[in-house]
């Protein structure tokens, strides 16, 4: 027997496939498809061993016998990868009237090969090996039936292939559709085709064809979610640095050159495994991340349609309450100043509670129905010109009687614009009358005692007016600052003050001040150091004034 490059070549690549069979099957025992797999690719090892023993072999007789055993072993392997393909695209064993259809069509290629001198009529040495005298007819027939069997097979992974719509899924399959094309394609016109014209120098790619297919096959099993398509390429490279690598070891001259050759196929075998598995983890975590993003994409739409639909009840149930609420509050109102008659002076203190409790309660649902009204999109803006200092004015005069409640003072301070000074604002009179409403009332709420300052100024560079409601009430920890103006917040010692507050005012006039185009924030120097509101607003023009 001679050894030689060929020889060698073929032998690892016969070997190859069943230890990825065996690989793969060792990893899910349970599994059809690995099962499958395995059955597949020991019967490519089979057929491969076989033709490295014909290439070896100097013996007529030996050389006889192995071919009439080779064509049985290779009609093996399109059965085999049938019931591989079915128990992949099923995980279910074959059914039985395949099993039978297929035997059938193994037998109908083996019979001609067991019979002596029917398909192969006699053996000759010539280029190295011996080589067959064919029968063309049978050679014909044989390769019609091998051929189908490989044809419906892949029909199978073809039509299954389409039908799949997660990428991942088809990225997976793909790597079987590329593995089984190539090396089908390349043995069937190695060992079927070209035989056919009586050319046997190119059989030696058909074992090494079916090691590779197998390869890409495996890749396909175990990475049933595949990433990019470059990662077939990293693998297919490694595949052929280790075969490379291999065969120069075996092919080594001297026992140095073997250490040598062994080193580097060790050290390349343990750095590429090392830079794949990396190359997994990376995947694996991508993946899950990929994942973790879908899944927060549907929750968030989830809570983005409750969110939604909270709104959208929250503006029905609002709308529905403030009209009989504003009914009892006007004839509340009505009683109270004797239009039905003088009211009793018992019952007086009663009544007062109830309408003061039913305007808080028209407070905030109104807040609620703002609320709703800004997440659905649905606040409307009036927009007009009208005096900002005008406005102000009228503000003041009607919280006077509350600041006057507590013994505050209501202080507007127009030192900081010139005299005779009346901005034009462009925005929803009420809207921006709400805004100031609802920071000189909080201010007046949280001010136990001194005074609340109303002051403004004109920023003719940024063509804005500054208006700020400074109090000396009882402040606000700066760490809470940031979180004032988000929904239901409140200052911790606030909550001690006013326990029915809802914590939307804030939120509902940053929002009416952002969609006018300007910008609100407070500060506060601490607890019990008064706050000071700030609301800029662009203005179109100031009138009976000029530019000192």
């Amino acid at each position: 027997m001679e050894l030689n490059t060929t020889s060698l070549t073929v032998l690892i690549a016969s070997l190859f496939p069943t230890l990825l069979g065996l690989f793969v099957y060792a990893k899910n025992r349970k599994s059809k498809t690995t099962k499958q797999f395995f059955y597949f690719t020991l019967t490519a090892g089979v057929w491969g061993f076989l033709r490295y023993l014909i290439f070896i072999t100097q013996n007529d007789d030996i050389a006889y016998v192995l071919y009439h055993l080779l064509y049985p072993a290779a009609a093996l392997m399109p059965i085999s990868f049938l019931f591989f393909v079915e128990a992949f695209l099923k995980e279910k064993p074959v059914k039985f009237l395949n099993v039978k259809l297929s035997w059938l069509a193994w037998i109908l290629m083996s019979v001609p090969s067991f019979i002596p001198t029917l398909l192969i009529k006699g053996i000759y040495f010539e280029e190295g090996f011996y080589q067959p005298i064919l029968s063309q007819g049978w050679l014909v027939f044989y390769d019609l039936v091998f051929i189908s069997v490989f044809v419906w097979s892949y029909f199978l992974l073809v039509s299954h292939w389409r039908k799949i719509k997660i990428r991942q899924d088809k990225l997976a399959l793909l790597y079987i559709l590329i593995g089984t094309g190539l090396s089908v394609a390349v043995g069937i016109i190695t060992h079927l085709i070209l035989p056919v014209f009586g050319i046997f120098s190119a059989i030696w790619a058909g074992p090494i064809s079916t090691a590779f297919g197998s390869f890409v096959i495996v890749i396909g099993i175990l990475r049933y979610k595949v990433f990019d398509l470059r990662i077939i390429g990293a693998h297919i490279l490694v595949f052929v640095l280790w075969l490379v690598l291999l065969i120069q070891f075996l092919s080594s001259r001297s026992f140095w050159d073997a250490i040598v050759n062994a080193s580097v196929f060790i050290v390349t075998v343990t750095v590429s495994i090392a830079l794949l598995n990396s190359m997994e983890r990376e995947i694996q975590s991508h993946e899950k991340l990929e994942q973790i993003t879908k899944e927060l994409r549907r929750t968030n739409r989830k809570l983005k349609k409750l969110d939604q639909e909270k709104s959208e009840f929250l503006s029905i149930a609002t709308h529905q309450l403030r009209t009989p609420l504003t009914s009892i509050r006007g004839y509340l109102s009505m009683i109270l100043e004797g239009d039905f008659g003088k009211v009793p002076d018992k019952i007086r203190p009663v009544i007062e509670r109830i309408y003061e409790s039913s305007s808080l309660m028209s407070e905030t649902i109104t807040d609620f129905l703002n609320v709703s009204r800004i997440e659905l999109g649905h606040m409307e803006y009036y927009k007009k010109e009208f005096y900002c200092m005008d406005m102000i004015k009228d503000t003041l005069e009607e919280l006077k009687p509350k600041a006057k409640a507590k013994n505050l003072e209501l202080v507007l301070d127009t030192e900081k614009c010139p005299k005779n000074c009346s901005p034009v604002i462009y925005g929803d009179y009420g809207k921006i009358k709400y805004i100031f409403s609802n920071l000189i009332e909080n201010a007046i709420k949280y001010t136990p005692k001194g005074k609340i300052t109303i002051s403004g100024s004109i920023l003719f560079d940024k063509k804005r007016i500054l208006i700020s409601i400074k109090d000396t009430g009882i402040g606000i920890d700066p760490e809470e600052i940031p979180f004032l103006f988000s929904k239901f917040k409140r200052a911790r010692n606030a909550k001690n003050i006013n326990i029915k507050g809802t914590g939307l005012g804030l939120y509902v006039a940053k929002e009416m001040v952002k969609a006018h185009g300007g910008r609100i924030w407070v500060y506060s120097e601490g607890v019990g150091k008064g706050t000071e509101f700030f609301v800029e607003l662009p203005f179109v023009r100031v009138e009976k004034c000029q530019r000192q």
